[in-house]
């Protein structure tokens, strides 16, 4: 990534979309993509190393539950 025009988007959960495009010209040494797009197609050309940590099902339900509810103000029912 050395002097390249890096574009990144990052998911804004109280929204639920994506961020406008965002550009930067630093060099990084690393970087770290996280979350349910982060084996992206196009971030596989620059990964040298992959990690891949799931959590139980019944965490994510939890935090899904807990994020609809309080950020998305969304009944249970709704969810």
């Amino acid at each position: 990534l050395n002097k390249t025009i890096f574009s990144y988007r990052e998911y804004d959960h109280s929204f639920g979309r994506f961020s406008e495009w965002k550009h930067s010209r630093k060099q990084f040494e690393f970087i770290v993509s996280q979350g349910l797009h982060a084996n992206y197609e196009l971030l596989n050309e620059f990964s040298d190393l992959k990690v891949h940590l799931e959590m139980p099902d019944s965490l994510k339900l939890k935090l899904k539950l807990d994020r609809d509810s309080n950020l998305r103000n969304q009944s249970e029912k709704a969810i």
